[in-house]
């Protein structure tokens, strides 16, 4: 692989390649165009290639340790199976990334629908590990905002249907996306040619993969920030009033055995919260380049600002795809910074 540049309207193409001639006027494609000798792009180029080998190693460990720790927190609740919903997206994210990534560097020889359908599914992983995302931090919101109808309005069976809904809906759109007038490709073209969009198209996928989920996290994680201190702030209220009330007329012993459980029930459920302000702070550093790079891209695409001979640019198609990867990675070691989380890993799996 030689390199990545913008998506571009073949129409405004002029290039030698008479394969380029194939594609319809109304298709993006990606050209490379940049000098392979560049000590910059060869620079990308690696990192490109061998990134996920390092990210697969950290993430799927990573991401098992999430969901076996987390059935140890809140076992079998709705926030806890959210939580490793995620985990195993994200993973699966990572595995299909690399299955396409390597396939691609070493020229495997593919015909078009699988072309077409490795990209697919490494998208599409991708994209479910981001709406799972949304999901929790719906979850979450409607936790710290509305605790006492959460036991009511989120059970595990609407929380199985509503994602099950959307894994179909994000199946049946990139399907749509990826298939829908591609009759005119053929197999003489590469295969990273092969996966040429039109603008309709490429708004469809990169609009469920990044941008609506992106603005939903961002929207919901401000929510969740706000509604965590307003109820922290109102729970601790209400243990103020209790001790004064203990202080004044006692409290048995089972009361306080009760109290004390209570305490470590609400102590594991805000351990949740603050994986869910983790994980969706981290989506909102790392994905906000590639949430750049689409905007830019569709702006260019409308008044024909075209970038395929800055280096700079190709570096960074580059760098918001690792950062977004990075992502899928790297929440285990970020949810450990929360406290419970850490004692509860140390209990189940280090057994200390």
């Amino acid at each position: 692989m030689d390199g990545e540049a913008i998506l571009l309207p073949a129409a405004n193409i002029s290039k030698e390649d008479d394969v380029i001639g194939e594609i319809p006027t109304t298709f993006f494609v990606t050209i490379f165009t940049y000098k392979s000798d560049d000590p910059l792009i060869s620079f990308s180029n690696k990192l490109f290639e061998y990134y996920l080998l390092a990210l697969i190693g950290v993430g799927i460990p990573g991401n098992l340790l999430t969901a076996i720790t987390l059935q140890t927190i809140l076992p079998l609740s709705v926030s806890s199976l959210l939580v490793s919903v995620v985990a195993l997206f994200d993973s699966l994210a990572l595995i299909a990334k690399v299955i396409e990534n390597q396939l691609l560097l070493y020229d495997v020889e593919l015909n078009t629908f699988a072309c077409n359908a490795l990209t697919m599914f490494s998208v599409y992983l991708s994209t479910v590990a981001n709406w799972s995302l949304v999901l929790l931090c719906m979850e979450q919101y409607i936790a710290v905002a509305y605790p006492l109808k959460k036991e009511l309005m989120l059970t595990k069976s609407r929380s199985c249907i509503v994602s099950i809904i959307v894994c179909l809906a994000m199946f049946i759109g990139f399907v749509v996306a990826y298939f829908l007038n591609s009759d005119w490709l053929i197999d003489a073209l590469p295969c990273w040619m092969r996966t040429a969009k039109t603008l309709q198209s490429y708004l469809i996928i990169e609009n469920l993969h990044v941008f609506a989920p992106y603005i939903l996290v961002f929207g919901l994680a401000v929510c969740i920030y706000v509604g965590h201190a307003s109820f922290l702030k109102k729970h601790n209220k209400i243990e103020q009033e209790n001790r004064v009330v203990e202080s004044e007329t006692g409290l048995a012993s089972s009361s306080k055995e009760v109290a004390e459980v209570d305490k470590i029930s609400f102590e594991e459920k805000m351990t949740l919260v603050t994986l869910t302000k983790i994980a969706s702070g981290l989506f909102l550093v790392l994905v906000l380049p590639y949430f750049a790079y689409v905007i830019i891209t569709l702006v260019s695409s409308v008044y024909s600002i075209y970038f395929i001979n800055t280096t700079d640019w190709m570096l960074f198609t580059h760098i918001r795809s690792v950062l977004l990867d990075t992502t899928y990675a790297i929440k285990f070691l970020l949810y450990c910074v929360s406290g419970t989380f850490r004692k509860h890993f140390r209990h189940r799996i280090l057994w200390c």
